[in-house]
């Protein structure tokens, strides 16, 4: 079985679109999504539409979790001004959404186990786990969980540890890629051969910029597309 998964969309339905379009391409089985649906861009409502119409399971990020309760005291300004506006744009219904999102997500296909949550198994929702994470801290966090792979998101880097046959995977980031390369990621895993794949695509940084202007979201929130940071 082929299984896609996303994280960190982040509003931006320009990316979204160009990644489920090479997903389709693909040809997978399931899609999850490791969470942040919403904040930073200007199109949340259509981000969830698309994860709704295309059955696409998701665990809850931070920023989806502060666009529920408007708690951004932990962001920065960029991030509060992502929040504040999807905030306006939401209807009751999709906020809704957003909250009945579980924090994780557990499931088993082919006898491989997964794990899936936006930061860590210890803190699902703020927790990063990076590339260069110690085995410690990562056998610390995974202590708790029984399972052969673990996909979180949150960083916005992609990820590929394997700590005593445990796997910690990321897929990077859809909407707001932070490894300087400002193509859209998303990564399938082959549940076959037990094998991750990553992908990059272009897509429409113009338009998503654009509509961030007209939106009065800060520059650096569009700035930071086309630096991949």
């Amino acid at each position: 079985m082929k299984i896609a998964f996303l994280a960190d969309i982040h509003s931006n339905i320009h990316a979204l679109t160009e990644v489920l379009k090479k997903i389709d391409l693909i040809g997978v089985d399931n899609i999850f999504c490791c969470g942040d649906i919403v904040g930073y861009n200007s199109f949340p409502k259509e981000c969830i539409e698309i994860l709704i119409d295309n059955k696409i399971k998701s665990s809850k990020g931070n920023h989806d979790k502060a666009v529920v309760d408007g708690n951004t005291s932990l962001f920065n300004e960029f991030g509060i001004a992502g929040v504040n506006l999807d905030r306006e744009l939401l209807d009751e219904d999709e906020i809704n959404f957003l909250d009945l999102l579980p924090n994780n997500k557990k499931f088993e296909s082919d006898n491989v186990k997964f794990y899936i949550a936006h930061g860590s198994p210890r803190d699902n929702l703020y927790e990063y786990v990076l590339p260069w994470s110690s085995e410690n801290y990562l056998k610390e966090i995974s202590m708790d969980v029984e399972t052969d792979v673990i996909v979180l998101g949150h960083t916005h880097i992609q990820m590929e540890v394997d700590v005593d046959g445990k796997l910690f995977l990321n897929p990077g980031s859809v909407g707001q890629p932070r490894d300087s390369i400002p193509k859209a990621c998303f990564m399938v895993f082959d549940t076959n051969v037990k094998k991750a794949e990553w992908y990059r695509v272009s897509y429409d940084i113009d338009a998503a910029t654009k509509a961030n202007m007209k939106n009065n979201l800060p520059v650096y929130s569009s700035k930071r597309l086309y630096l991949g940071k």
